[in-house]
């Protein structure tokens, strides 16, 4: 059985796209697709608070599926091509144009944030960040872990940044720039 379709979430178009195989285990089963173009308005409808750190459209693809154990696995890939990033706290940029990826995992109700995000990858010409995100019941991000931390092919960092009461990030970072 296959469905196929147009729908919105918070007013935004999605693209969906389910399948079901008889007689299949459910971790063998296809996952559920939604996929999406987001400019920053669209973001901001979803309720997803990076505007500050990325400008322009990134399409994005979710994936849902289910494991032998019946949990949920949600898998999020975003193409930044078109999309400008900024991290000012560092002073790096990815132009428009240039590619660059985005993925996780995203968990529901993980051990230490009501979001987390695992297995982080930011994957570009000039970047390659991997780790891990705690977000808030905001949906902000509110800490994050990345033993591995390259930018501009001189640096390797192991990076860890806390969002205190106050709003402001206290940032740990060690490792070599060349």
């Amino acid at each position: 059985m296959e469905a196929r379709g147009d729908m919105q979430i918070r007013g935004v178009p999605i693209k969906a796209n389910w399948q079901h195989v008889f007689g299949v285990p459910l971790d063998k089963q296809p996952p559920l697709t939604l996929n999406a173009s987001l400019d920053a308005n669209d973001r901001t409808q979803l309720g997803l608070d990076i505007n500050d750190i990325v400008q322009g459209e990134l399409a994005a693809e979710i994936t849902i599926a289910r494991d032998a154990q019946n949990e949920q696995r949600v898998h999020l890939r975003a193409d930044l091509a078109n999309a400008e990033i900024v991290l000012d706290s560092i002073a790096w940029k990815k132009p428009k144009g240039r590619s660059s990826t985005f993925q996780c995992d995203i968990i529901r109700n993980g051990t230490t944030h009501p979001i987390e995000l695992m297995n982080v990858q930011l994957v570009g010409d000039n970047v390659a960040i991997e780790g891990w995100m705690g977000v808030g019941p905001d949906h902000r991000v509110r800490e994050y872990r990345f033993p591995n931390f390259s930018i501009n092919v001189i640096t390797s960092l192991q990076a860890h940044g806390k969002l205190r009461a106050d709003g402001v990030w206290e940032v740990t970072a060690k490792g070599a720039a060349l």
